[in-house]
């Protein structure tokens, strides 16, 4: 069920959003030379340390999928169905005419809204876009995907901008996004009864931009 908008972040970053390119370079900030990288970091990740012995994942859902980009170079190949939730409406029209229907079912929640049922999904992948919530956002929904993997030992993958050790959030006033250390996340994550199985950084990733990380996450 989708509810108001409430949080000033969500509002900030729905808004940021909204007036920004529609395409792969606005995605990646004007960075998309690196989606190469990015997503065949991913599959590697992926067939190293999620599969383990399946040969797809049966349900997957994508958080903040923007306009399919993820869904369509790293999740695919290994889903049986992805549910795509993207708030912004204009990137997931450009989801709709590039994924396949049969495959990918669309909703408009943002990360606050969502809210799936327990034991639903084998995989939750949010990439570049849980730095758009709160620290009390963030952990409400860490906690509502720990419930919604527990019991199919699935995982739970954070990708995203990730400094070392234990630096200070740091908030950007244009978007709304909190850029979080690995630390931060990973006491977020714990409380919210989930595990590290492996931090899997970002390789050939220009230092002047955050580091990137993925952190594989299961039930506790």
């Amino acid at each position: 069920m989708v509810v108001a908008r409430n949080s000033p972040v969500e509002e900030c970053s729905v808004h940021y959003w909204e007036g920004q390119p529609h395409d792969e370079k606005g995605m990646m900030g004007g960075f998309e030379y690196l989606s190469p990288r990015d997503e065949a970091n991913s599959r590697r990740m992926i067939e190293a340390y999620l599969l383990r012995g399946r040969k797809y994942f049966e349900y997957v859902a994508e958080l903040g999928a923007g306009i399919g980009r993820v869904t369509t170079r790293v999740l695919l190949p290994y889903s049986e169905h992805i549910d795509v939730f993207e708030p912004v409406a204009a990137n997931r029209e450009v989801a709709l005419k590039t994924l396949p229907h049969d495959r990918c079912t669309f909703y408009p929640d943002t990360l606050q809204q969502w809210t799936p049922r327990r034991e639903s999904y084998d995989l939750i992948w949010i990439q570049f876009s849980l730095i758009y919530t709160s620290d009390d956002e963030c952990l409400a929904l860490l906690k509502r995907a720990q419930r919604a993997v527990q019991g199919r030992r699935g995982y739970v993958v954070i990708k995203d901008n990730m400094p070392l050790g234990n630096a200070k959030p740091v908030q950007d006033s244009t978007d709304g996004s909190v850029v979080r250390s690995t630390d931060h996340l990973l006491r977020l994550s714990t409380a919210a009864g989930l595990k590290l199985i492996r931090n899997h950084r970002q390789d050939h990733w220009p230092i002047a931009l955050y580091p990137v990380s993925a952190l594989i996450l299961q039930s506790s």
